[in-house]
């Protein structure tokens, strides 16, 4: 219930905010559409949204032969101070439509603003399918992907690593044959030597290379 009231108070919130721009920027619309101060002043004195104060500035003011609009137009810059949305019912009255027939399409204008915006909010927010992951879960698995298959690799090549170090004797074994100075026992001993781990070194890769060619 609180939830709901709350939506419609951000509602009403960002109509008014809508309806406060659309105001400010069509002011010098409005006041060349008013073209005599009744009934628009005394409408606007007699809810509360100018002072009598200001109420008999106006009037002393288009005694003194200043232009209507100027009038009308300070009267507005008044009201944009103050701003409620409320002005709006009292400035488009039916009394004030039907003297001031310039501001029906006004009217309408304000009409259409506000559907316009909340047209442009809905393409600029649209809603995501449900079946498709959010960015969170997104990144878990892009995340867990790339942390599984390298290990996978890593583990194949040192497999193949440990292979081709444990092939090198037999390897020279092959190519030796051809040799005169080495004796097969010997090969067979070097053989056996250089395929079992030194003292301190179970556990450890062997780095594969040509005999006699260690890093320092």
């Amino acid at each position: 219930m609180l939830s709901r009231m709350f939506a419609v108070v951000q509602k009403k919130k960002v109509s008014c905010e809508i309806y406060f721009n659309h105001f400010k920027e069509n002011k010098v619309e409005i006041a060349n559409a008013i073209t005599k101060l009744f009934p628009f002043l005394e409408s606007l004195r007699d809810n509360s949204f100018i002072t009598e104060k200001m109420y008999a500035n106006s009037q002393e003011a288009c005694v003194n032969l200043i232009p209507v609009q100027k009038v009308v137009y300070q009267v507005l810059c008044h009201l944009e101070k103050v701003f409620d949305c409320s002005v709006l019912s009292v400035l488009f009255s039916k009394s004030n439509l039907k003297e001031y027939p310039d501001l029906i399409e006004i009217h309408k204008s304000f009409k259409k603003v506000l559907l316009f915006s909340q047209k442009r909010a809905g393409k600029e927010t649209p809603k995501m399918p449900s079946f498709l992951p959010s960015c969170k879960q997104g990144a878990k698995l892009f995340r867990s992907k790339n942390r599984v298959e390298p290990s996978f690799v890593h583990l194949e090549d040192k497999q193949m690593a440990r292979t081709a170090c444990n092939q090198v004797p037999e390897i020279i074994v092959i190519s030796s044959e051809d040799s005169d100075s080495c004796d097969d026992e010997e090969l067979l001993e070097a053989s056996s030597t250089a395929s079992e781990p030194g003292p301190g070194e179970k556990g450890k890769d062997h780095s594969c290379g040509a005999p006699g060619l260690q890093a320092s």
